[in-house]
């Protein structure tokens, strides 16, 4: 049987390491990374590999591609899987009116023996001859629906005759 002393004894030192467990875990520094849309950028071709040419300015009926690099997402389930929203919209500047709105969802399942992980989104925007020619704006929005993070970014194209 154990006498009173030494169960004092032994729920301090408990305590104890609680307590130097709890100041050691709040005073680490943490890695806080944050969802990032590293390139939004617009061009006219993207090939399978995610390369291109950066391009701003185009004709009215061009068929105008948006890359989109992100990072720093959560993956789960042994690291493989994340779960993204997307958004793109559009507006044309001159009177602030949007044009398109685009949305998608990714749940996003990999082999990590054989693929990499999801890094890019391309986006296709056919144009015609009934967008106003002058500037717009590209404003590219991600949710990662497993960190709640979101992050939005923007760029700019040009529409002429």
């Amino acid at each position: 049987m154990i006498d009173i002393s030494k169960k004092y004894i032994l729920i301090i030192c408990i305590i104890g390491i609680i307590i130097v467990g709890l100041v050691y875990y709040f005073t680490i520094p943490k890695n806080e990374i944050s969802l990032s849309i590293d390139v939004l950028d617009t061009t006219d071709f993207i090939d399978a590999d995610g390369n291109y040419f950066i391009k701003n300015n185009f004709s009215r009926s061009d068929t105008i591609y948006v890359f989109q690099d992100f990072s720093n997402f959560v993956v789960i389930e042994n690291e493989t899987k994340c779960d993204l929203y997307f958004k793109l919209t559009i507006t044309y500047l001159k009177d602030n009116s949007i044009k398109k709105i685009y949305h998608t969802n990714i749940t996003y399942y990999y082999n990590p023996f054989t693929e990499a992980v999801l890094e890019y989104m391309p986006w296709i925007i056919p144009t015609d001859e009934t967008w106003d020619i002058g500037e717009y704006n590209v404003n590219a929005y991600i949710l990662d629906r497993f960190s709640d993070q979101s992050v939005s970014k923007s760029t700019y194209f040009s529409l002429e005759l």
